[in-house]
């Protein structure tokens, strides 16, 4: 065979693929847009799941599983380059088994294309899998990831209608007094307990106000939040209000604590092998409304770059020592003292 036949040959092969590659792109948006057209038909008859999810969940799990089903079989496509072939493969695959009714196999596909690209399409359709798969608790753990990191509405409707357990609101006036009447309010409170979790959630919502929210690195929304907090043991903590004083309150404080905590465990600890822009953990510290501290919890991961030989011990005794913390400024919310959450970033 010839230079110039083989060159021939050679130039018609890519033309297929490229054709290959255009075509697959036009079935994912094509797969797009029915996904979106079963969510019109889910609006229309989301207040009849609403009412039937009041007095039976599972009712509402066997007439929407249809709709869950061509969910994922039309599901989100999100492709913007070719460069993401991996993701795309996987994501693809994943659809094609759970078409073939290979769940477990479609739920794992979705896991790698998640973790190659982590993508709410990939979150929406293993959440579906693993509503198939009776795993509810994972199934809502990741629609609410997809809708806190990526702002899927979608995802938020489902989690929305089969993943809580309580959902109650409450609408205030501007003095922030209990109304019945919901269209004179100026705060707005939504209670949510989900499945599988001990923790209710409350968000305070405020009529014509405007915050920005991080949902993650990359993507920011505009809310009208006022303040969120949970509910643990029976006891309430703010975890965000909307122009707190707290840490400006309380800077000069804990600056000055978190400087004595640094000698005492490194008086005590060897870090010279770790590098020290990895010496850093962080704490969520439940303060209560008179200020002081009332329980510390390192995070989880927090001290993954510490020898394990001694990160038990660590643990504790940063624990044991933020007890120790002067009491703080309480935060507040409308003029109030309230009990609160705070995120505590050390570095040692």
């Amino acid at each position: 065979m010839s230079l110039k036949l083989l060159e021939e040959v050679y130039m018609a092969t890519e033309r297929l693929s490229n054709l290959a590659r255009v075509l697959h792109i036009l079935f994912l948006q094509l797969s797009r847009v029915l996904r979106h057209l079963t969510f019109i038909y889910l609006d229309i008859n989301c207040f009849k799941c609403h009412i039937q999810y009041k007095n039976n969940i599972m009712r509402i799990f066997l007439t929407v599983v249809f709709e869950l089903y061509v969910c994922l079989l039309f599901g989100q496509a999100g492709l913007t380059s070719f460069n993401r072939s991996d993701t795309t493969d996987y994501f693809a695959q994943g659809v094609i088994a759970f078409q073939h009714n290979e769940i477990i196999k479609a739920d794992s596909l979705f896991a790698k294309s998640y973790l190659i690209e982590p993508s709410k399409d990939a979150l929406f359709n293993q959440a579906m899998t693993r509503f198939v798969l009776n795993d509810t608790c994972s199934a809502c753990h990741n629609l609410e990831l997809a809708s806190k990191l990526f702002d899927d509405d979608n995802a938020s409707q489902l989690f929305y209608t089969l993943c809580l357990t309580r959902f109650a609101d409450n609408y205030y006036d501007k003095k922030y007094k209990k109304i019945e009447n919901p269209d004179e309010y100026t705060y707005y409170e939504e209670i949510k307990t989900p499945k599988c979790q001990s923790v209710t959630y409350g968000i305070i919502h405020k009529r014509n106000h405007k915050s920005t929210v991080m949902l993650n690195h990359f993507l920011m929304k505009s809310v009208d939040n006022y303040a969120t907090y949970f509910i643990l043991d029976s006891s309430k903590f703010f975890d965000f209000v909307y122009a707190s004083t707290f840490e400006e309150d309380n800077r000069e404080k804990i600056q000055e604590f978190k400087g004595r905590l640094k000698q005492y465990i490194n008086a005590k600890y060897n870090f010279d092998e770790i590098p020290a822009n990895k010496r850093f953990v962080t704490s969520v510290l439940l303060i209560d409304k008179e200020g002081a501290i009332v329980s510390s919890k390192i995070q989880t991961g927090s001290l993954a770059a510490f020898d394990e030989s001694f990160r038990d011990t660590l643990e504790s005794d940063l624990n044991s020592s933020l007890m120790l913390m002067p009491v703080l400024k309480p935060q507040k919310f409308m003029g109030k003292g309230v009990s609160s959450a705070y995120l505590l970033r050390i570095g040692l």
